[in-house]
């Protein structure tokens, strides 16, 4: 009887397993955290909805998933900036503010934060920065770590980012990628990881 129960079990956790991703594995995915930046180049026209943030924006809402935008702090405060941020706000991802001076230029940071509070009058907080100037920023901001800041000719293919672990993967956004950035969010249900944003795991 003690051994038809045991069988039983084990062939209830073998059903399990085959029809339930992951759980072979320990039950979870591969998570990979992604950001994305936003610099002139991807704002450019949005006040006429013709921006690569726009096509980007339209990707990230049809994907289910709510990758952060952070904006680059030097960007040129004018029209096409305002409207790329109200779209983002609107758009209800979370947004923050990209640091790329390590701590250099930390006045485009304030910056940046009074004019995201002038659109949106909400004011985030989070900035993205190189590791090592987090602690600069730490105490004032939700600071995240940049990571590994992609150039176009990266391959946005599970089989590449399966290379990467414990880092966030930061994708600029630009003419060169947006075509293949379109493509990747379209199949992240299709990959056997969790896509996640830095700002949801607390990941500095």
């Amino acid at each position: 009887m003690k051994r038809a129960i045991i069988a039983s079990a084990l062939a209830i956790m073998i059903m399990f397993a085959a029809f339930v991703p992951g759980f072979a594995e320990g039950g979870q995915k591969k998570e990979i955290r992604v950001v994305l930046i936003i610099s002139d180049e991807a704002i450019k026209n949005s006040s006429e909805n013709a921006s690569l943030l726009d096509r980007a924006l339209d990707a990230v809402t049809s994907s289910g998933h709510a990758f952060a935008f952070f904006f680059n702090s030097r960007i040129e405060k004018n029209g096409d900036a305002a409207s790329a941020l109200m779209k983002a706000y609107c758009a209800n991802v979370p947004i923050g503010i990209y640091d790329e001076s390590g701590g250099q230029d930390a006045q485009s940071v304030y910056d940046m934060l009074i004019f995201e509070k002038y659109v949106t009058k909400t004011v985030s907080r989070l900035l993205l920065t190189g590791a090592g100037s987090v602690g600069i920023y730490e105490g004032e901001f939700a600071v995240f770590s940049s990571g590994l800041v992609v150039p176009p000719s990266f391959s946005l293919a599970e089989q590449n980012l399966n290379n990467y672990e414990n880092v966030t993967i930061s994708i600029r956004i630009s003419e060169a990628n947006i075509v293949a950035l379109e493509s990747f969010l379209s199949m992240l249900d299709e990959y056997d990881m969790s896509f996640v944003t830095a700002t949801e795991t607390g990941f500095r």
